[in-house]
């Protein structure tokens, strides 16, 4: 099916996360998993909602400064991420992320209950494809 990729919402083609922790998990443990897994990034969840995010990169920095046993995930984590709803375009997103240089957008309904992530390699991956159709049509997920 053919569609207007400017037209295209968060919520087609998000990815459904792998794996989602909670703020008292222990750090290490999360990063031993986000290693093993090839993951960047875990959202992470209390109370069915999304309250941060656990990137890898992050703790390899504070790593650095303190022993990884001694944190939790809540003691790390964004508590701020880039959280967008479904019906955000995917153009939106894209150019967000581009522009602030995220790593992705956390994908939540209107009670912040995680629906799912966009990557910035998502976001790559439809920016080369709205440039190369000049923004006019896309395949739909």
């Amino acid at each position: 099916m053919v569609m207007m990729i400017h037209k295209l919402k968060v919520g087609q083609v998000m990815e459904r996360p792998a794996y989602t922790v909670k703020p008292y998990d222990r750090a290490q443990a999360i990063a031993e998993i986000m290693l093993r897994n090839r993951l960047a990034h875990v959202p992470v969840v209390a109370d069915e909602r999304l309250v941060g995010l656990i990137a890898l990169k992050e703790l390899r920095n504070i790593w650095h400064y303190v022993h990884p046993d001694s944190l939790k995930v809540a003691d790390v984590m964004n508590e701020g991420p880039y959280a967008v709803l479904p019906e955000t375009s995917v153009d939106l997103v894209v150019r967000t992320i581009h522009q602030f240089r995220l790593d992705c957008a956390v994908v939540v309904d209107d009670y912040k209950r995680l629906l799912g992530v966009f990557t910035s390699a998502s976001a790559a991956g439809y920016a080369k494809l709205a440039h190369r159709t000049s923004g006019y049509t896309a395949m739909a997920a």
